[in-house]
């Protein structure tokens, strides 16, 4: 978590890439995507673009990125658009049953209060922008007094400034001030590495943490030392793998290791002792690709 004691304590001994919550940096939300510049394409295929700059951050001095991200941008329009027609869906339903109660189709029961009804609005926009998105009034029907009446809108101004100021948008910060525009964004991006080691780690059937079958702390901490050794070791090999192209998960290489067994086949004539011919078990496609980039041949 972004916090000023912990970052001073992380960068004394790390160098870091973090993001930043956009609504506390709406002078850099307000940056237009004109002002930014596009990001090496053979990296980075997808349109994505970044304005740099130095921003104070938590108590120091950070270099900062406000990037544009078009894949981001399309899918978190996509979800803009899911969430209004919702909301939009709800608000038809509460003024219309609020119009059953003026064209007097409802005359029994308690009576529809301002105060109730907005609290129901309140909670349908619920969420990230609806509020913004929506505006609504509650007042008396001028026929019906008693019962409240309730009218909304969609507002395509506040649609379009969440549209140009905020999707798409991502706020980096770092302390690697050398570090090209690309490198930034791409260190950010390899965070998933990370999330997929603790992922790993939950996992019951390979480089699994649980369960530990220990009860004191040194031993617990022994096994973890272990489990963390045994992450590491995968993690390497399956990066050796990457460098020859081949991208498997650490799930299926270790899967894929297991089916190569060591044979040992006597051969023998009838006289003297027999021989020892050492081979190796029928390869799988995968594992016939892990025998050649891990050299295998040169143990039979």
């Amino acid at each position: 978590n972004n916090t000023e004691d912990t970052l001073e304590k992380l960068g004394q001994a790390y160098r870091f890439v973090g993001s930043l919550v956009p609504s506390y940096y709406q002078d850099l939300l307000d940056i237009p995507k004109d002002q930014m510049r596009r990001l090496d394409s053979k990296r980075f295929p997808h349109d994505v673009s970044c304005f740099r700059t130095k921003k104070e951050v938590f108590g120091r001095s950070y270099t900062v990125l406000v990037t544009w991200n078009q894949g981001l941008f399309d899918a978190q329009r996509k979800t803009l658009e899911r969430e209004v027609a919702k909301r939009s869906k709800k608000l038809a339903a509460e003024q219309a049953a609020l119009a059953r109660w003026h064209s007097g189709e409802i005359r029994t029961g308690r009576f529809p209060t301002s105060a109730a009804v907005e609290r129901r609005v309140a909670k349908i926009l619920r969420g990230q922008h609806m509020k913004d998105l929506f505006e609504f009034e509650i007042a008396p029907h001028p026929e019906h007094p008693k019962v409240p009446h309730l009218t909304w809108r969609l507002s395509g101004e506040a649609a379009a400034r969440v549209e140009q100021r905020e999707l798409g948008k991502t706020l980096l910060f770092t302390d690697h001030v050398a570090w090209s525009d690309e490198d930034i964004v791409a260190a950010y991006r390899g965070q998933h590495h990370v999330e997929r080691a603790f992922h790993q780690m939950k996992d019951t059937h390979h480089v699994s943490f649980r369960p530990a079958h220990h009860w004191t702390d040194q031993k617990l901490r022994v096994h973890a030392l272990s489990c963390v050794v045994a992450l590491m070791l995968c993690s390497l090999l399956r990066r050796r793998l990457a460098q020859q192209d081949i991208a498997v998960s650490i799930d299926r290489m270790i899967d894929s290791l297991a089916t190569i067994r060591e044979i040992h086949v006597l051969c023998s004539s009838g006289r003297g002792r027999p021989r020892l011919q050492r081979t190796h078990s029928q390869l799988d496609p995968l594992a016939q690709k892990l025998y050649k980039a891990l050299e295998f041949a040169r143990h039979f």
